[in-house]
């Protein structure tokens, strides 16, 4: 949890948020393709909390990024994308995945700083 221990940003109701050190990683590698609207065939929206937390199917969204990031199917290195579509960092991919694993929880709303 030492690395979600950061002040939120990104504002899903006026009390919770996504933690800055995941936004910060889901801006920079994953809202291309998941953000509003969806672009590039991605399936499900991480643009904020409530649809990260949202059950599709029989698990909510998180859960589908967790095995997704395990087994390294995202970020598909194959889109034909302009600029290219670039890996995680093990940082990056360890920052969501202690995220996800947890449930996503929520911080309470602030400025990224």
């Amino acid at each position: 949890m030492a690395l979600l221990a950061a002040v939120g940003c990104s504002e899903s109701s006026a009390e919770s948020a996504i933690p800055c050190t995941v936004e910060a990683v889901l801006e920079a590698k994953c809202l291309r393709c998941h953000g509003e609207p969806t672009q590039l065939g991605a399936p499900y929206s991480f643009s904020d909390l409530s649809r990260i937390r949202e059950v599709r199917g029989d698990k909510p969204v998180y859960e589908r990024i967790a095995a997704a990031l395990r087994v390294d199917f995202m970020p598909p290195l194959d889109v034909e994308a302009e600029p290219a579509v670039q890996p995680l960092s093990a940082r990056e991919k360890r920052v969501l995945l202690e995220w996800v694993n947890e449930g996503a929880p929520s911080v309470k709303r602030g400025a990224c700083d």
